[in-house]
């Protein structure tokens, strides 16, 4: 195996991981845009961050600024997963 090859195969087994991890809790998210918000939540989380909060994961999954992943976050309903 080269090099180049092992960062690959990790992104893709991690992209699989997590493909998986979102059907699973799909039904959780019976919108589009809350499905994909999910998704970019989790790997921005998973993301080498110096820090773990709402504007460093925005900019990190390429938003300008933490106003949907903070919105997602207050719209989550914790209680439902109960």
């Amino acid at each position: 195996m080269t090099p180049a090859a092992g960062p690959d195969h990790a992104d893709e087994a991690r992209s699989a991981l997590l493909a998986d991890l979102l059907e699973q809790v799909a039904g959780c998210f019976p919108r589009r845009e809350t499905r994909r918000c999910c998704g970019q939540m989790v790997s921005g989380l998973l993301m080498e961050l110096e820090d773990h909060n709402c504007w460093t994961i925005a900019e990190a999954i390429g938003h300008c600024g933490p106003a949907m992943t903070f919105g997602y976050i207050a719209a989550l309903d914790l209680a439902a997963t109960h």
